[in-house]
């Protein structure tokens, strides 16, 4: 899998959001749809990395980035693992106090949900989304992968973008 080219998309895949992180303006996350398959692609502005007194390309011109691929069936899992177990209390029907994750056969893809008290930042929570049914464009996991910050979610509007997704489909 190659990274999508959100300015050189093909006809059958549509942006349906974008979603900026809020606290620090520099993950920005895409919601693209395929046909019955959904990719999330986050753009994270790079920082110059040097090897050897050369500049290390990064993933896109000026960019690094992140990308999974799901079906689009997973998205209302998606939703449900993060409102009604992950955010909730234990008594209110929510996950017990020391589940940090959640692997499930969706649609026939191995996905997993965990919970990330660093994510993308010392003490910064989120969640690490994963699909072990799909290897990356890297090479160097054998899943794909895509860090999701509560802020991005929350306030960052990205949570509520699937949500309307998943309603309209």
């Amino acid at each position: 899998m190659s990274y999508i080219d959100t300015k050189n998309l093909p006809q059958t895949m549509d942006i349906c959001a974008i979603s900026e992180n809020p606290i620090n303006g520099r993950e920005t996350v895409y919601t693209i749809k395929q046909h019955d398959t959904l990719f999330f692609l986050m753009k994270i502005p790079s920082e110059s990395w040097y090897l050897d007194g050369r500049e290390i390309e990064t993933d896109e011109p000026g960019f690094d980035l992140e990308q999974i691929r799901l079906p689009f069936r997973a998205l209302p899992w998606l939703i449900d693992l993060i409102e009604n177990k992950f955010w909730k209390k234990t008594s209110e029907g929510g996950l017990a106090n020391n589940v940090l994750h959640i692997n499930e056969m969706v649609a026939s893809e191995d996905l997993l949900l965990r919970f990330s008290p660093n994510c993308r930042a010392e003490g910064v929570q989120g969640f690490t989304l994963e699909n072990y049914s799909h290897l990356p464009d890297h090479h160097l996991l054998n899943h794909q992968s895509i860090e999701l910050p509560y802020s991005l979610l929350r306030e960052g509007g990205l949570l509520q973008s699937w949500k309307d997704i998943a309603s309209k489909n």
